[in-house]
């Protein structure tokens, strides 16, 4: 998977410095800021170089199914919750937004959804300690990360 996206993205960027290129050559930017031929170049020979790694990297996982047996272990499957179901969800679209060169806006709304989700999950783990619920030791050592976490998003 990370070989594939990591082909997708030297693909996509190959494409955005030719895009570039000839916006910058119809409006008739100075060279020294267009993307060189060279650049160019160099970016299409590194996709082929994944490409062919991304095969490789394919025939050997082909070869060399992992599977639950392999791994000497099979887990049942739990549902998940709404709770996990939606967070999954923000998860899937704020790396979306991400990618999708976000402007300022995106940002703050990504860095602020992800300091209420890091403060909500100390209160919510805080009073499922005081109920035993959840093993009060785990919360305690777990309270400073997600108080540091809540302020680096901040």
């Amino acid at each position: 998977m990370a070989a594939h996206g990591t082909a997708l993205a030297i693909t996509e960027h190959t494409k955005d410095l030719q895009d570039r290129l000839q916006i910058d050559i119809r409006r008739r930017r100075p060279v020294a800021q267009r993307p060189s031929r060279h650049e160019i170049k160099a970016a299409q020979a590194l996709s082929i170089r994944f490409g062919v790694f991304e095969q490789l990297v394919g025939g050997y996982v082909a070869a060399h199914p992992v599977t639950p047996a392999v791994l000497g272990e099979i887990r049942p499957i739990q549902s998940t919750s709404r709770l996990q179901s939606v967070l999954a969800g923000w998860d899937i679209q704020a790396h979306r937004t991400l990618v999708a060169n976000p402007d300022a806006a995106d940002l703050v709304r990504v860095s602020r959804t992800q300091a209420l989700i890091a403060s909500a999950t100390a209160v919510v783990s805080e009073a499922a300690a005081s109920q035993g619920i959840v093993d009060r030791q785990v919360v305690q050592r777990v309270i400073p990360f997600l108080d540091a976490t809540q302020l680096a998003w901040t």
